[in-house]
């Protein structure tokens, strides 16, 4: 049987294989599967998200609550990791892309989460096995945005020390545990590389996880290398000749 981080990579890869049609087609197959949930048609707010990564969809969704007089909000990511707030949304008012490339709407109108019906929040996949304790996010933060590793925290630790063994950067910098996952894996390098009193060493060690795929991690290797090359870091486009 599969790990469940070896299901998540297939499915994400699928997903991102779909064409523009299939996922349109969900969206509205989605939409018609919420307006038969009277948890749905009764929810007065409703938190939304704007798909990144091959997610579903849920501008149809939206564009349905709006129609209905319904308060949408949007996820706003703060400029301190693990930060997010939901702020008011309507047709027509601008949105801007984050640090991350996802859209956003300005953060005026800031809802607190206590103060919301419903909120919609995207999985990666899940099976007619599993039931909804086994699907759903714990908590509505970006710590807790995606379902954790199955590797303990040892075998992570392990992992990373025979990397450092092969490189010359702080290995202080190799206690960093990164999560697999968008939010949380962005959120997490974003940190590694924002630390002040520790500047050098975790740069160094960033660069060379965007180079190397340590224990055949290649999923972090290449959010390292996206953030990286997003950021302009200067060192590290040398080192690779962007």
């Amino acid at each position: 049987m599969q790990d469940r981080n070896t299901i998540r990579d297939s499915m994400r890869a699928k997903r991102n294989f779909l064409s523009d049609k299939e996922r349109n087609d969900s969206a509205l197959s989605l939409l018609n599967i919420l307006r038969d949930q009277a948890w749905f048609l009764k929810a007065r707010s409703v938190a939304n998200y704007l798909s990144c990564d091959g997610e579903i969809r849920l501008t149809p969704a939206i564009e349905y609550l709006l129609g209905q007089q319904q308060l949408v909000t949007l996820p706003v990511i703060g400029s301190q990791a693990g930060q997010m707030q939901f702020c008011k949304w309507s047709a027509g008012q601008p949105l801007t892309k984050n640090r991350f490339g996802i859209l956003e709407p300005e953060p005026n109108e800031v809802v607190p989460l206590d103060a919301h019906s419903l909120i919609l929040t995207p999985l990666v996949a899940f099976d007619d096995q599993g039931d909804h304790t086994k699907c759903r996010k714990s908590e509505l933060t970006l710590g807790a945005n995606e379902q954790p590793p199955e590797q303990t925290e040892q075998e992570v630790v392990v992992a990373e020390e025979k990397a450092v063994a092969e490189s010359l950067f702080d290995e202080e910098a190799a206690g960093h545990k990164i999560e697999k996952g968008s939010f949380a894996q962005y959120r997490d390098i974003h940190a590694i590389y924002s630390d002040q009193k520790k500047m050098v060493g975790n740069r160094k060690y960033l660069r060379f996880r965007a180079k190397k795929a340590v224990g055949g991690d290649t999923l972090t290797q290449e959010m390292c290398h996206r953030y990286l090359v997003g950021i302009q870091d200067e060192e590290y486009l040398k080192e690779v000749g962007a």
